[in-house]
C-alpha cells in the first residue's frame, strides 16, 4: 500500500485491498500511514506489528485494524 499503489482502490469509502503472502518472509517496510483502514487477517504463521509505536503480536485466526493515519510497520 506504501505510496498508493494498490491492486484494488476505494471509490465511494476509504478501504483499499491489497494482498500479501508469507508474511513471515516478507521483506522489511518503512513505517508508514495511509488515510485509508488497513485490515491485516493472520491465515498462517506469525508477525509483530508496530501500530503507533505499540507492538502487537499476531498469529493464525488473528485480525489486526489499523484506523486511518495511524502510523505501522510489520517488523523482521
Amino acid at each position: 500500500m506504501l505510496n498508493d499503489e494498490f491492486k484494488q482502490r476505494y471509490t465511494t469509502i476509504p478501504f483499499a485491498i491489497y494482498k500479501a503472502r508469507d508474511v513471515d518472509g516478507a521483506q522489511e517496510v518503512i513505517a508508514h500511514y495511509h488515510r485509508e483502514i488497513e485490515l491485516i487477517a493472520i491465515i498462517e504463521g506469525s508477525a509483530e506489528f508496530y501500530i503507533n509505536s505499540k507492538c502487537y503480536f499476531a498469529k493464525k485466526g488473528d485480525i489486526l485494524i489499523i484506523p486511518p493515519y495511524a502510523l505501522h510497520k510489520k517488523e523482521l
